[in-house]
């Protein structure tokens, strides 16, 4: 299996490097506190996926749509790397921070140019890295809303600690193999409450405007319609409204049935072994006809934040119109500072808000 890219140790290491400005996440009230978490892993060819998840219809907010994994805070003194790293534990399964995590999968053996599920199983380690936070973006719900971004990795051999940002160089992450197909087997443990399918997509696409065939794998039968945006007004200012539909292959999908998590391929639930199978090109992953190909709707605050972590992990701008700034910094700044962003929330109030921003009265 190839090691990651070049492209993508670059981009692992840009992330590391960014420092965000100032934020006033920390003088918020709890109640206005949220964090979500960009979770970064490579694809079988070495370049850089997101884990992104569909809400669950029974959420009494935004249920239905596309989302990061996070949620609000805990505690005052709950820092937003923790925030956002207990949410994706309690709605995807993520281990917690300071643990490395265990993937045992079967081997594959090859005879007559078929593959078959050998009866030994190899251990392989994994290691979830912080590597910075970006500017906050204020919610439809008036949050404020940190989001966190980590990449995970197969942990080195010789180590057993979980890797730090400190590990992270040019030269042992060209040396990390990619051994399995990490899309297909790291099948999270959905929360049916919050969560209805788990899913992700390259990073670098939120910079085009068109979604290239070769992102998927295997290759999506014609190039897709991926983009679309529209300038509108927001809090008193111009903002480009992103919407992508991200084409997911629905045995890469991972969505809950019978009380726990599966892949789903062809509409119907497969085991782990099966999986496997998939990941390594068996006879029925060969069928693509047969296969379906699912697309989710990225817009709002989490395609302008996918927008941004790409901007700066990939150091160029994207092929479509948008906001140089990064995040809503100031107008959460403002919004404090006239006393709109109070512990007691409101009914309404995003809408009184939005509408003072309009007139000119913040």
């Amino acid at each position: 299996m190839p090691g990651l890219t070049d492209e993508s140790v670059r981009a692992i290491l840009q992330l590391r490097a960014y420092k965000p400005p100032k934020t006033s996440y920390d003088s918020m009230p709890l109640s206005r506190r949220a964090a979500v978490l960009v979770l970064l892993f490579p694809d079988i060819h070495g370049r850089l996926r997101v884990v992104l998840t569909l809400r669950s219809e029974l959420l009494k907010s935004f249920a239905g749509q596309v989302a990061l994994p996070g949620g609000k805070a805990d505690t005052l003194t709950e820092k937003p790397e923790n925030t956002a790293r207990r949410e994706a534990y309690e709605e995807i399964g993520l281990p917690l921070p300071n643990h490395n995590f265990v993937l045992s999968v079967p081997t594959l053996q090859s005879s007559s140019n078929q593959q078959s599920l050998g009866a030994e199983k190899q251990q392989i380690r994994f290691s979830i890295t912080h590597l910075t936070e970006l500017p906050c973006h204020l919610s439809q719900n008036n949050l404020s809303v940190r989001p966190v971004v980590a990449v995970l990795l197969p942990a080195p051999a010789q180590k057993d600690a979980p890797i730090s940002p400190g590990d992270i160089n040019l030269d042992n992450m060209n040396k990390l193999d990619i051994p399995i197909d990490l899309e297909s087997l790291l099948i999270p443990r959905l929360d049916p409450k919050e969560v209805s399918v788990v899913f992700s997509t390259p990073l670098e696409a939120f910079l085009a405007k068109t979604y290239a065939r070769e992102y998927t794998h295997p290759p999506t039968p014609t190039p897709e319609k991926w983009y679309k945006g529209k300038l509108a007004k927001w809090y008193g200012r111009d903002l480009y409204m992103h919407e992508f539909m991200a084409p997911v292959w629905a045995h890469k999908a991972v969505t809950v049935g019978r009380g726990a998590a599966r892949v789903g391929y062809n509409d119907k639930l497969i085991t782990l072994e099966e999986a496997v199978l998939l990941a390594g090109g068996s006879e029925k992953n060969e069928k693509k006809d047969e296969d379906v190909l699912m697309h989710y709707r990225v817009w709002g605050m989490t395609a302008r934040i996918l927008v941004e972590a790409a901007r700066i992990a990939y150091e160029k701008e994207p092929e479509f119109e948008c906001l140089e700034e990064k995040g809503d910094e100031d107008i959460i700044a403002v919004l404090w500072d006239y006393g709109m962003l109070r512990e007691e929330r409101k009914h309404g109030e995003e809408f009184v808000v939005n509408e003072m921003f309009e007139k000119g009265n913040l």
